[in-house]
C-alpha cells in the first residue's frame, strides 16, 4: 500500500500535530503493509522535521502560498498512491480513497466558546471545513469515543463509516534541575499544581486562578504552572487571567512559562504535586495522556472525553465550579501516602494502553478498510 499523508495547514504547527508526525511517521514507515510513505506538508513545517527525515527514508514534499488544495492535488497526481490520509479535518479532492482525522473539538463543538468575533469566524469556517470532509471522505478517524459518538449523533455519519484510533504516549526523559529554564527554576523542592495546554477561553483556566484563590490561604506556598503558549489573538483572553489574578491576590504565585521543551514538560510532570486540568472539550488530550504517563495524581473536569481516559483514576469537578475544583484539590493534596500510591499505579496502568505502536498498527488497519470502501 503506498500512503500519501497530508498534513494541510496554512503554515502553523501545533505542538500536538508535530509530536503526531515525529511518532507517526517512522512507524508507519516500517509497517509491513506500507511499500512507500510520502508527507506532504507547508513549507513551513519542514524545519520541525528535518532530523525525522534524516532517519527515515520517507519522502516529503512542501507546498505554500495560495491555492495549496490545488498544489496538494497536483502533488498527489505525480506520486499515484493508493491512498490518502489527511491528518488535519479538512478536504482535499484528490479522487482516490481518503481517510480523513478529526483532532479539533473546539472548532467542532463549542466553535463560539468565550472568543474573540475573530476567532468564532475562524472556528465556524474550521467546523464547515471538518463537517465537508467527513461528509466526503471515504473514511473518517476518530481519536476518542467521544469524537466519534458526535460525528454520529450530531453529524449524522454513518457509524460503519468511522474508525477509532486513539493517540499513544511514550517515555520522555526529563531535564536534570540544573537544565532547568529561568522561569522554573524557583520551583525546585517546592510544591506547585501543573496545567499544560495553549492558553484559549476553551480552556477554562479561570477555574483553577479562582481555585488558587480559595487555597491560597491553606496552601500559603502552593504555586500554579500553566505551561503554553498564547496565540497572538488570545492576548486579551491572557490579560483577563492574569487581572483575575491580581484580584484575587494570587499573581505572585503562577507561572507562565510558555511554550515548553518535551524534556522540561516532563520534569514539570515529574515534580508537581497535582495535574489540573480545566478544558471544557477535547478530542484526545495528549495532556491527559502525558499526565498519567508519568503517574501525576490529576483533578479534572467532568467534560467530555475526560472520563473516557482517566476512567476512575482521577477526581472530578463540574467544569465553572471553581469551588469544587478547590474541594478537590484539597482532597488531592492531603491525601496519604497510601491512597497517592494506589491512585498513581491505576494512572500508569490506564496509560500503559495507549502507545504510539497500537496507533499506528490501527492506523494502517484503517486506511486498509479506506482502500475496501472504495473498491
Amino acid at each position: 500500500m503506498r500512503l500519501a499523508l497530508v498534513n494541510l495547514t496554512s503554515g502553523g504547527l501545533s505542538g500536538g500535530c508535530r509530536k503526531y508526525l515525529l511518532r507517526m511517521v517512522p512507524l508507519l514507515s516500517q509497517d509491513s503493509r506500507i511499500s512507500r510513505l510520502h508527507l506532504i506538508l507547508h513549507e513551513k513545517q519542514l524545519p520541525y522535521i528535518q532530523q525525522l527525515l534524516k532517519c527515515t527514508d520517507v519522502h516529503a514534499l512542501t507546498f505554500g502560498g495560495l491555492r495549496p488544495a490545488h498544489k496538494i492535488r497536483k502533488i498527489v497526481s505525480q506520486l499515484s498512491p493508493d491512498v490518502v490520509l489527511m491528518t488535519t479535518q479538512r478536504w482535499v479532492s484528490t479522487g482516490l480513497p481518503t481517510a480523513v482525522m478529526i483532532r479539533n473539538m473546539e472548532a467542532v463543538a463549542c466553535p463560539l466558546g468565550g472568543n474573540p468575533w475573530s476567532e468564532v469566524l475562524r472556528n465556524l469556517a474550521r467546523r464547515r471545513e471538518a463537517l465537508i470532509a467527513c461528509r466526503k471522505a471515504t473514511r473518517v478517524i476518530a481519536i476518542s469515543e467521544f469524537v466519534r459518538r458526535f460525528l454520529i449523533q450530531r453529524w449524522r455519519i454513518q457509524p460503519e463509516k468511522i474508525g477509532l484510533v486513539y493517540h499513544g504516549v511514550d517515555y520522555v526523559e526529563p531535564v536534570a534541575d540544573g537544565q532547568l529554564p529561568a522561569a522554573l527554576c524557583a520551583l525546585r523542592g517546592s510544591d506547585f499544581l501543573l496545567s499544560v495546554g495553549s492558553i484559549r477561553p476553551y480552556r477554562g483556566l479561570e477555574d483553577v486562578v479562582q481555585a488558587m484563590g480559595l487555597l491560597s490561604a491553606e496552601f500559603s506556598g502552593l504555586r500554579l504552572v500553566v505551561a503554553g503558549e498564547v496565540d497572538p489573538r488570545m492576548q486579551r483572553h491572557y490579560r483577563q487571567l492574569q487581572t483575575l489574578a491580581e484580584r484575587l491576590g494570587v499573581a505572585d504565585r503562577l507561572v507562565w512559562p510558555g511554550f515548553l521543551p518535551e524534556r522540561v514538560l516532563a520534569w514539570c510532570y515529574r515534580n508537581c504535586r497535582v495535574f489540573v486540568m480545566t478544558t471544557r472539550v477535547e478530542a484526545c488530550p495528549n495532556a491527559a495522556l502525558e499526565a498519567m504517563h508519568n503517574g501525576c495524581l490529576s483533578v479534572v473536569t467532568s467534560a467530555d472525553p475526560l472520563p473516557e481516559f482517566f476512567q476512575h483514576n482521577a477526581l472530578y469537578y463540574p467544569p465553572g465550579d471553581a469551588r469544587q475544583l478547590a474541594e478537590q484539590l484539597r482532597k488531592a493534596l492531603l491525601l496519604g501516602d497510601s491512597q497517592r500510591t494506589a491512585m498513581v499505579e491505576g494512572l500508569r496502568r490506564r496509560a500503559a494502553e495507549f502507545t504510539w505502536q497500537r496507533t499506528a498498527q490501527q492506523t494502517v488497519a484503517e486506511l486498509q478498510k479506506t482502500l475496501q470502501q472504495d473498491a
